[in-house]
């Protein structure tokens, strides 16, 4: 029985980001570049990733880092400018993006963000967690922070988080006497989540949902789901490899 987890990097930002790679010319790096200097912690944060990918500018790390640097250490605003900051800090850390690489720093970066609710960072320190990167492995700390990501919509996530449970992984902080119950219902609990995940589109919880159908785990055995959700599966990666 095989079953897939989700994406172990993210080098890719968070929603926000994406929307100014796709839309970001020179005349727009010249309205952020008043506003970032006026303070304004989402223009700062657009102008640092503007930098770093070199949109509308020259590709220019250092200015990228101190633009970011600025916007984090602003704190979280109204407009969220700061928490995506933190966010592409970790990942300029965790990479060696523009610097050197510096995996305690994308935890401390990546903490800070997942404290105010940045879902990518959560995920990220759960993939840490799990892999031991930069800190000793922890399925319960990889729980936790799959769990929080889960819930705030992100779909790898979900599928990590269906995994561990399916696995049933994840549960030694849950009083003994808790236990059996709590792995007796995590197949189900599973299902759920790859259910979720696949709703959104994700080819690895179409295919996880159809190995518990085809299995009969946290689910009624069932062929034609199996044989419906791996159909899905197939044509879900055909379609993302091919945009």
């Amino acid at each position: 029985m095989a079953l897939y987890a989700g994406q172990a990097e993210r080098p890719v930002s968070p929603p926000a980001q994406k929307s100014v790679d796709k839309a970001l010319k020179i005349d727009a790096i010249e309205a952020l570049i008043p506003l970032a200097e006026a303070g304004d912690s989402k223009a700062m944060t657009s102008l640092g990733f503007a930098y770093g990918k070199g949109l509308g500018v020259t590709r220019n790390p250092d200015e990228a880092l101190r633009w970011l640097r600025a916007a984090a250490n602003k704190g979280p605003t109204a407009n969220g400018g700061a928490t995506v900051a933190m966010y592409n800090l970790g990942q300029a850390c965790r990479l060696g993006d523009g610097m050197a690489k510096d995996v305690q720093e994308a935890l401390r970066w990546y903490g800070e963000a997942a404290m105010y609710g940045e879902p990518h960072a959560m995920f990220n320190l759960g993939v840490m967690a799990e892999d031991g990167e930069g800190r000793p492995k922890s399925d319960e700390d990889a729980f936790f922070w799959y769990g929080e990501a889960a819930d705030k919509g992100l779909v790898d996530a979900m599928v990590n988080l269906g995994t561990m449970m399916a696995a049933g992984r994840g549960f030694s902080n849950i009083p003994a006497s808790m236990q059996s119950a709590a792995k007796a219902q995590a197949p189900i609990a599973a299902a759920r989540w790859y259910r979720a995940a696949a709703d959104k589109g994700s080819p690895d919880g179409m295919f996880n949902l159809a190995v518990l159908y085809e299995h009969g785990l946290g689910v009624k055995k069932d062929p034609v789901q199996a044989r419906r959700w791996y159909d899905a599966a197939r044509k879900a990666r055909a379609a993302s490899s091919n945009p």
